[in-house]
This record gives structure tokens, sequence and C-alpha cells, in this order.
């Protein structure tokens, strides 16, 4: 081969070590998916069946990138039926108006990835030396970070003859019925040995 031709081939293969150098260090170095997770306790039942994290124009809860979030009742949320969890995904703390909102803010319902949902349930119980009517968690299993607020309808429960709650369930649980007892998950109820 002639020099020419080598001296071009090294001259290629040292800036191909040098592209993939740079690209390996610029890769996700900053922690932004590292795992982590807190308690939140200062939401509140806005009535006999539903449950707020904060306002829609209240700074929301911060969500990074593969946090989970315990959510937990108030105590009078103890023994009702959750019925649905919805939750709000923003794009800054205040999306909908507030003292941080921004021209471009804004907010939509979030499914899948965003909000992965486990042990929500009404159990009564004591977390971190707080009463509560249990809870449920929330991880956002993506790397972005964003801000998010939750609704919790529970179902109206009502005495019936001989005691039962009625949540308005029929048998395959759909509305309309009695059901026996409310299903409710079994979950860690002190969070404190996390």
């Amino acid at each position: 081969m002639p020099i020419a031709g080598l001296y071009g081939v090294r001259k290629f293969a040292a800036l191909f070590v040098a592209g993939a150098a740079a690209t390996a260090s610029s890769g996700c170095t900053t922690h932004n998916c590292d795992p982590n997770s807190y308690d939140y306790f200062d939401g509140r039942m806005v009535d006999a069946t539903h449950f707020v994290t904060n306002d829609l124009d209240q700074t929301w809860l911060t969500f990074n990138g593969n946090t989970t979030i315990r959510v937990w009742f108030p105590p009078e949320a103890a023994g009702l039926y959750p019925f649905d969890v919805t939750g709000y995904v923003g794009t800054d703390p205040t999306p909908n108006g507030g003292d941080e909102f921004h021209d471009g803010d804004n907010f939509t319902k979030s499914v899948g990835q965003l909000f992965l949902y486990n042990f929500v349930n009404t159990d009564a119980g004591v977390v971190d030396g707080r009463a509560v009517g249990g809870g449920f968690w929330a991880t956002n299993s993506t790397c972005a970070g964003y801000f998010t607020r939750f609704v919790v309808e529970f179902l109206p429960m009502t005495p019936t003859e001989g005691g039962a709650p009625d949540a308005g369930l029929d048998e395959s649980g759909a509305p309309g019925g009695e059901i026996e007892d409310a299903p409710n998950d079994a979950m860690v109820t002190d969070a404190a040995a996390d």
C-alpha cells in the first residue's frame, strides 16, 4: 500500500476513535434517571368521594424520571372503595396558572410508562408517625422529569341491611349492586423501614 494510502487510513481511524470517544462522553451521566422515591401526605378529601393531591392552580408534585411517589390518603379515606385513580402530568410546577406559570406550560391526563400504579388501598395505618387511610404508589418509569397531580374517586359507601357496605357494585364489580367486602390490596403501612 502506498504511504499516502496508509496515512489516509490512519487519519480515518484517528477520526473514528475521536468520534467514538466524544459520543461515549456525551451519554447519560447526569443521574436524571437514578431511582428515587418519596412520601406525600398533604392531599385532601374535597368531598366524601374525591381525593386530590393538590388543586389545578396550585404547585404540582415533582415527578422526576424513575421516581416513585407514595401518596397517602388522609384517615377519613379508610375503608372507602377506590374506584378510579387519575394522574395528570404537566411541564412546569403550575401548568394551569399560578405564580410559576409561563406561556407554553401545559398538562394532560397521563398513561403508560409515566404512571405505573401499585398498592391502591384504603387500609388504615400509621406511616412515619402519621395516621393514614391507605394510599397508592405511582412510578414515572421514563427518564424525563415532569410535575403531577392525582385525583382519586371512591364509590359512595352507604349502610345496607346486615351492616355490609353498599359500594354500588354488582357481583362482577360493575356499578349497580352490593358488595360484601371492599377489596383492599395488602401493603406495608409503615414506610419507615424504606
